[in-house]
């Protein structure tokens, strides 16, 4: 791929970043160590704490580890190449906001 195609190919998915950090749903990227690299408005909403105090941090560090070790299964998944589009269940999102407090 030229550097030119890669330019290219990055502009329609810089075009969707604004839509994805304003998306009404939960989204984080986080790296192969499971740190945040990137979180949207409503989970920073969700956690009441600025990005910049989430992004950088282990996901256990940032959700409690209780809640991590509820979403575990999925993560794991995704690490595998494999898809997982879950919703949280309600009590692994009351134990991510126990924890932020």
């Amino acid at each position: 791929m030229t550097d030119q195609q890669a330019e290219e190919a990055l502009h329609p998915k810089e075009a969707e970043l604004p839509r994805v950090a304003d998306a009404p749903i939960m989204l984080a990227r986080l790296s192969r160590d499971l740190r945040h690299v990137f979180v949207n408005a409503a989970l920073v909403g969700m956690f009441r704490l600025p990005a910049e105090e989430i992004v950088g941090k282990p996901i256990a560090e940032v959700m409690g580890r209780d809640a991590f070790e509820a979403i575990r299964p999925y993560v794991e998944r995704v690490l595998l190449g494999r898809r997982s589009n879950t919703r949280p269940k309600s009590r692994t999102r009351e134990l991510a906001s126990e924890s932020s407090k």
